[in-house]
């Protein structure tokens, strides 16, 4: 059920607050588990190269791998190659089999409790092809997303913070940017978000905050009796 917008008098004058009906979650440290330092430091470890140095090399190649210019195996052969890591098929086989996808099932669990009470949820999120599509595979956790947008999407093709895969999102759900909120770990994808006239805050789940708190704390209801 959608949300209808509101009068609210200030100062003897009635403004209209747009009620929120959309929430756009972000993947990484939001839903799901960031793998990147763990798999830095796996390849530290086995090649004996500093963890900084593949740190350099993946960021150097995300661009091109986020916005689906590059597929995973050319993503880890230039990793390998700017690391100076002599590798055949089985180190690319290696990497792609320790990469762990770990959802966060009490906030995944709070999914279906926005969609009982009315609410239309969908995803933006920097993400490559191959990864975008293990995460969305994952059992029982597509259903729960109206809208789903990521960078590597042949439509959208930039990366958060670029207000390119904001106006995509928008675009997709036909709803205006102050009846949406967005959630990401990151202060700069948020402020891009708040710029576009989107509602966003920063989660990080390391600091042990509470996601269905900090909802609440956006006038977000988990109540059905209300919907």
């Amino acid at each position: 059920m959608r949300r209808i917008s509101f009068f609210k008098q200030i100062d003897n004058i009635y403004v209209i607050i747009m009620a929120i009906t959309t929430i756009f979650f972000d993947i990484g440290e939001v839903l799901f588990a960031d793998c990147d330092t763990h798999i830095n430091r796996m390849i530290s470890e086995r090649y004996s190269v500093p963890e900084e140095r593949v740190y350099h090399a993946r960021r150097e190649l995300w661009q091109r791998f986020g916005t689906g210019d590059m597929t995973e195996d050319e993503f880890w052969r230039g990793v390998y190659q700017k690391c100076d890591i002599k590798y055949g098929l089985s180190d690319i086989d290696w990497i792609k089999a320790e990469i762990v996808i770990e959802p966060f099932n009490s906030n995944i669990a709070l999914l279906e409790r926005l969609k009982d009470v009315g609410y239309f949820l969908g995803i933006i999120s920097n993400h490559s092809k191959e990864w975008s599509h293990r995460i969305m595979a994952t059992e029982g956790f597509s259903v729960h997303f109206d809208y789903v947008v990521f960078s590597c999407d042949d439509n959208v093709k930039c990366l958060k913070p670029n207000e390119g895969i904001y106006h995509a999102a928008l675009r997709y759900c036909g709803e205006t940017p102050e009846s949406c909120l967005f959630v990401d770990n990151k202060q700069a994808n948020i402020d891009a978000a708040v710029k576009l006239g989107m509602n966003g805050f920063v989660y990080n789940r390391r600091g042990e905050q509470d996601l269905e708190v900090m909802l609440k704390q956006q006038g977000i209801s988990f109540d059905v009796s209300k919907c």
